[in-house]
């Protein structure tokens, strides 16, 4: 199911704007700010040094996962990037938070933006406009 364009960008523009506030003061592509940002949102940053079981190409620059057993959200992301790069990663994973843990009045009404079919989704697709919003 696509979202309209309208729908999208109501949802990243509020999302990349609540991560703006929550790091006003702070260096934007440093990957330390958004650690603090995820610790105020009582997510767990969990940083993972790069494999060396996969090229680089083939790395995951990081993921979000709710870890049931302690009813708790992790952000793990890939340390073996640069700092500009953990960065965009962190960001990317917060605004998959905003759009699972936010009520989707805050994001916006449409369920779509909710539902997840692969790395083409309208998830990552907001994801990929909050960062492009954050950083620009």
């Amino acid at each position: 199911m696509l979202l309209t364009d309208d729908y999208r960008v109501m949802a990243a523009k509020r999302i990349a704007a609540e991560l703006i506030r929550l790091a006003a003061g702070m260096n934007m592509t440093c990957p330390r700010t958004w650690v603090i940002v995820a610790v105020r949102l009582r997510i767990t940053p969990s940083p993972y040094p790069m494999s060396d079981k996969h090229p680089p190409e083939k790395q995951s620059r990081g993921w979000l996962v709710h870890n049931s057993a302690r009813d708790a959200w992790v952000i793990e992301w890939n340390t073996g990037l640069s700092e500009r790069e953990q960065s965009e990663a962190i960001v990317h994973e917060l605004a998959h938070w905003f759009q699972r843990a936010a009520t989707s009045e805050w994001v916006c009404n449409e369920p779509a933006v909710y539902w997840y079919e692969g790395p083409d989704d309208e998830r990552h697709r907001i994801a990929r406009l909050v960062e492009s919003l954050v950083f620009a």
